[in-house]
């Protein structure tokens, strides 16, 4: 049972499930403090952590060169595993600089800001990386427009879900990392903290991750006592109560 309420809790979290069957009340899950509940916390990652694992990437072989990329779009966008893996080429716009997800929650699209660092990783990955991953045969398939492509042999096909959550773990270790998974659900929840953290609105968060209301996004988004305790320093400056 355990692992469908941990489930139903991360449904939730998506946006996927609007209640949890197996909610409980805070009195009854306080009778067993191993049972997850809504107030368990989410598991994120700190600036640290996402340092380590572009440290992890790098390199100037095609793997180095599109596992940056991915990276990057991950941490900057905060998208889901599937909206990255499945990315089209045509879904990269670097003349208007947006990034378009076909595949977001819910089956919407989703266009978000191409941030300058990301654009320079992926069009390296572009210029000098992908085309190792495609079939040097005339007896196999050409190029099918997946963005980011399969290393295995074989006609080319985009990466899968635990593929990528592999990739992500190992090249999280090779940076110095010290936490023993690291997905990118882990990823697009540092985001959304350093996001809140950094003065980006909630609301304006929520929408940046594709959800729905920001009722998802509080449980992605946890404000640090530091960031809470310069808002709570300038706030009382300017009302006079403190120093400047």
């Amino acid at each position: 049972m355990r692992p469908l309420r941990s489930l139903a809790i991360w449904l939730v979290d998506e946006g996927l499930l609007a209640l949890n069957p197996f909610r409980r009340s805070r009195r009854r899950a306080s009778l067993n403090p191993l049972l997850p509940s809504e107030e368990t916390p989410t598991k994120s990652a700190t600036l640290d952590d996402l340092r380590a694992l572009k440290r992890g990437c790098a390199g100037d072989r095609p793997l180095d060169l599109r596992d940056l990329a991915i990276v990057s779009i991950l941490v900057t966008t905060a998208a889901r595993n599937s909206s990255v893996r499945l990315l089209q080429l045509e879904d990269v716009d670097f003349e208007r600089s947006v990034i378009r997800f076909r595949r977001a929650k819910g089956g919407k699209t989703l266009e978000l800001a191409l941030q300058p660092g990301t654009a320079t990783a992926i069009l390296a990955y572009l210029e000098r990386g992908r085309a190792a991953f495609l079939p040097s045969s005339p007896t196999v398939s050409g190029d099918p427009g997946w963005l980011f492509l399969s290393g295995r042999a074989g006609a080319p096909r985009p990466l899968t879900m635990n593929s990528v959550s592999l990739m992500l773990t190992r090249r999280y270790h090779a940076g110095g990392g010290s936490l023993r998974c690291f997905g990118s659900h882990r990823i697009r929840h540092a985001t959304a903290t350093l996001l809140v953290n950094n003065g980006m609105p909630l609301e304006e968060v929520s929408r940046y991750l594709g959800h729905s209301s920001t009722v998802p996004t509080r449980r992605y988004a946890q404000q640090t006592p530091e960031a809470l305790g310069e808002r709570a320093a300038s706030a009382l400056a300017r009302a006079g109560l403190v120093a400047g």
